[in-house]
Protein backbone atom coordinates (compact mmCIF):
# COMPACT_ATOMS: atom_id res chain seq x y z
CA UNK A 1 0.00 0.00 0.00
CA UNK A 2 1.23 3.53 -0.84
CA UNK A 3 0.17 6.37 1.33
CA UNK A 4 1.50 9.47 2.90
CA UNK A 5 1.29 9.92 6.73
CA UNK A 6 1.22 13.40 8.37
CA UNK A 7 2.23 13.41 12.01
CA UNK A 8 2.67 9.97 12.90
CA UNK A 9 3.70 8.70 16.10
CA UNK A 10 4.82 5.83 17.53
CA UNK A 11 2.03 5.49 20.11
CA UNK A 12 2.94 2.33 21.84
CA UNK A 13 5.54 -0.55 21.72
CA UNK A 14 4.95 -3.71 23.99
CA UNK A 15 8.07 -5.26 22.54
CA UNK A 16 10.85 -6.47 20.30
CA UNK A 17 7.92 -7.93 18.02
CA UNK A 18 5.06 -4.97 17.78
CA UNK A 19 4.30 -1.46 18.05
CA UNK A 20 1.70 0.61 17.45
CA UNK A 21 1.66 3.38 15.15
CA UNK A 22 -0.31 6.48 15.16
CA UNK A 23 -1.47 9.24 13.28
CA UNK A 24 -4.97 11.37 13.01
CA UNK A 25 -6.61 9.24 10.81
CA UNK A 26 -5.94 5.78 13.19
CA UNK A 27 -3.94 3.40 14.52
CA UNK A 28 -1.73 0.52 13.12
CA UNK A 29 0.04 -2.13 14.01
CA UNK A 30 3.41 -2.96 13.13
CA UNK A 31 4.30 -6.40 13.31
CA UNK A 32 8.07 -7.19 12.60
CA UNK A 33 11.04 -9.20 14.93
CA UNK A 34 13.37 -6.47 16.04
CA UNK A 35 11.73 -3.14 14.67
CA UNK A 36 13.85 -0.69 16.70
CA UNK A 37 10.80 1.79 17.33
CA UNK A 38 10.74 3.54 20.07
CA UNK A 39 7.68 5.51 22.14
CA UNK A 40 7.13 8.60 20.37
CA UNK A 41 8.93 8.60 17.57
CA UNK A 42 7.58 10.42 14.63
CA UNK A 43 7.08 10.68 10.69
CA UNK A 44 5.42 12.35 8.14
CA UNK A 45 6.16 11.67 4.52
CA UNK A 46 4.91 9.35 1.72
CA UNK A 47 5.24 5.66 2.93
CA UNK A 48 4.87 1.84 1.36
CA UNK A 49 4.18 -0.51 3.49
CA UNK A 50 2.73 -4.64 3.46
CA UNK A 51 -0.25 -4.68 5.59
CA UNK A 52 -2.09 -8.01 6.89
CA UNK A 53 -5.73 -8.14 5.69
CA UNK A 54 -7.74 -9.94 8.71
CA UNK A 55 -11.41 -9.80 9.29
CA UNK A 56 -12.16 -7.39 6.82
CA UNK A 57 -9.92 -4.65 7.76
CA UNK A 58 -6.39 -3.85 7.33
CA UNK A 59 -5.24 -4.69 11.05
CA UNK A 60 -1.16 -5.24 11.10
CA UNK A 61 2.16 -3.81 9.04
CA UNK A 62 4.59 -5.88 8.28
CA UNK A 63 7.36 -3.83 6.74
CA UNK A 64 7.70 -0.42 5.97
CA UNK A 65 10.10 1.52 3.58
CA UNK A 66 10.31 4.77 5.70
CA UNK A 67 12.53 5.60 9.02
CA UNK A 68 11.13 7.15 12.35
CA UNK A 69 12.88 10.09 13.74
CA UNK A 70 13.52 11.26 17.39
CA UNK A 71 14.64 9.70 20.37
CA UNK A 72 11.12 8.96 21.69
CA UNK A 73 9.15 10.14 24.48
CA UNK A 74 6.18 8.63 26.33
CA UNK A 75 3.25 8.71 25.01
CA UNK A 76 -0.22 8.50 27.57
CA UNK A 77 -2.89 5.84 26.39
CA UNK A 78 -6.19 7.60 24.83
CA UNK A 79 -8.69 7.30 27.80
CA UNK A 80 -11.94 5.45 26.44
CA UNK A 81 -15.26 4.66 27.96
CA UNK A 82 -17.00 1.27 27.18
CA UNK A 83 -19.57 3.52 25.50
CA UNK A 84 -16.98 4.99 23.26
CA UNK A 85 -15.56 1.61 22.50
CA UNK A 86 -19.07 -0.46 21.69
CA UNK A 87 -20.11 -0.99 18.16
CA UNK A 88 -16.75 1.54 16.96
CA UNK A 89 -14.39 -0.71 16.87
CA UNK A 90 -13.29 0.31 13.52
CA UNK A 91 -12.79 3.77 14.82
CA UNK A 92 -10.63 2.52 17.94
CA UNK A 93 -8.84 -0.37 15.86
CA UNK A 94 -5.13 -0.72 17.35
CA UNK A 95 -5.22 2.72 19.45
CA UNK A 96 -3.64 2.34 22.57
CA UNK A 97 -5.96 2.95 25.44
CA UNK A 98 -6.82 3.58 29.33
CA UNK A 99 -10.25 2.81 30.48
CA UNK A 100 -10.73 3.33 33.82
CA UNK A 101 -12.61 1.98 36.83
CA UNK A 102 -14.77 -0.44 34.97
CA UNK A 103 -15.98 -3.23 37.64
CA UNK A 104 -15.52 -7.32 36.63
CA UNK A 105 -18.28 -9.09 36.16
CA UNK A 106 -16.13 -12.64 35.13
CA UNK A 107 -12.92 -13.69 34.85
CA UNK A 108 -11.75 -16.77 33.20
CA UNK A 109 -8.32 -17.34 32.33
CA UNK A 110 -6.58 -14.49 30.23
CA UNK A 111 -9.78 -13.40 29.85
CA UNK A 112 -11.81 -10.75 32.16
CA UNK A 113 -15.20 -9.38 31.26
CA UNK A 114 -15.97 -5.93 32.52
CA UNK A 115 -18.76 -3.57 32.70
CA UNK A 116 -19.87 0.19 33.61
CA UNK A 117 -23.40 -0.96 34.00
CA UNK A 118 -24.97 -0.84 30.24
CA UNK A 119 -21.35 -2.25 28.25
CA UNK A 120 -19.54 -5.29 28.30
CA UNK A 121 -16.31 -5.44 27.16
CA UNK A 122 -13.22 -8.33 27.44
CA UNK A 123 -10.06 -7.10 28.87
CA UNK A 124 -7.70 -9.69 27.46
CA UNK A 125 -4.23 -10.60 29.40
CA UNK A 126 -1.91 -11.22 26.82
CA UNK A 127 0.70 -11.81 29.54
CA UNK A 128 -0.43 -14.73 31.50
CA UNK A 129 -3.90 -15.12 33.64
CA UNK A 130 -5.68 -12.01 35.44
CA UNK A 131 -5.03 -11.64 39.04
CA UNK A 132 -8.53 -9.23 39.73
CA UNK A 133 -11.72 -10.81 41.31
CA UNK A 134 -15.25 -10.26 40.02
CA UNK A 135 -16.75 -7.46 41.42
CA UNK A 136 -13.39 -5.42 41.73
CA UNK A 137 -12.88 -2.31 39.89
CA UNK A 138 -9.79 -1.67 37.73
CA UNK A 139 -8.14 0.36 35.09
CA UNK A 140 -6.33 -1.25 32.06
CA UNK A 141 -4.18 -0.04 29.62
CA UNK A 142 -3.50 -1.74 26.39
CA UNK A 143 -4.60 -1.89 22.51
CA UNK A 144 -7.69 -2.66 21.11
CA UNK A 145 -7.72 -5.31 19.08
CA UNK A 146 -10.06 -8.29 18.09
CA UNK A 147 -10.06 -11.84 18.33
CA UNK A 148 -12.92 -13.61 15.87
CA UNK A 149 -15.39 -11.45 16.11
CA UNK A 150 -14.62 -10.40 19.82
CA UNK A 151 -13.86 -6.65 20.37
CA UNK A 152 -11.21 -6.50 23.43
CA UNK A 153 -8.74 -4.34 25.31
CA UNK A 154 -5.23 -6.16 24.68
CA UNK A 155 -3.26 -5.91 27.81
CA UNK A 156 0.26 -6.54 27.04
CA UNK A 157 1.74 -6.28 31.30
CA UNK A 158 0.49 -7.44 34.59
CA UNK A 159 1.61 -3.71 35.45
CA UNK A 160 -1.22 -2.58 32.57
CA UNK A 161 -3.96 -3.26 35.08
CA UNK A 162 -4.53 -1.79 38.22
CA UNK A 163 -7.14 -2.92 41.04
CA UNK A 164 -8.89 0.58 41.40
CA UNK A 165 -11.46 -0.60 44.10
CA UNK A 166 -11.54 -4.27 45.83
CA UNK A 167 -14.76 -4.78 46.13
CA UNK A 168 -14.81 -8.84 46.15
CA UNK A 169 -16.68 -10.65 49.16
CA UNK A 170 -14.02 -11.30 51.35
CA UNK A 171 -14.26 -14.67 52.93
CA UNK A 172 -13.21 -15.18 56.55
CA UNK A 173 -11.62 -18.89 57.71
CA UNK A 174 -12.52 -19.98 61.09
CA UNK A 175 -10.37 -22.42 62.56
CA UNK A 176 -10.74 -24.84 65.71
CA UNK A 177 -9.05 -26.90 66.86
Amino acid sequence: VYGKLTNAVVSFVPGTMDAVIKDATGSVLYHKKDHGLKQGQYYTGDITVDLIYYNGLYSDITSIDFKFEGDGEVVNPEVLTLTQLTGNYTKYQNTYAKIENIKVTNVSGKNITVSDGTNTYVVYTNYGDATCAVEDKITAIGTITKYGTTEELKVWSADDITVTEHTAAEHAINITQ
